[in-house]
């Protein structure tokens, strides 16, 4: 999510350099993503362009969220939390006991 072009040109104050650039292969990009990632790469935006995700602004992300599905009713506890005295209520976004 928000790993295209026009989330990059718009927050062209935000860019950072990267330190040590990388031209790792990423097989699971889609078409608009790996011509993105290749640009990156050779450096056609600038040398060693990076926009870290907790500098997209709010309302980008927000307009990204707009639309998308609900996510699925998910049980109480789950994933690697076996002791069960907390569970994750999403609608408070927070830890609670069950």
């Amino acid at each position: 999510m928000l790993m295209d072009r026009a989330t990059l040109l718009a927050h062209r104050g935000q860019w950072v350099t990267e330190p040590r650039p990388t031209a790792a292969s990423l097989n699971l990009l889609d078409t608009d993503e790996a011509e993105l990632y290749r640009d990156l790469v050779d450096g056609t935006p600038g040398p060693s362009v990076r926009l870290e995700q907790e500098r997209v602004g709010f309302a980008a992300i927000e307009r990204a969220l707009v639309g998308l599905p609900d996510p699925p009713d998910v049980p109480c506890c789950i994933g690697t939390n076996t002791r069960k005295d907390t569970c994750y209520d999403a609608a408070r976004d927070d830890r609670t006991s069950p």
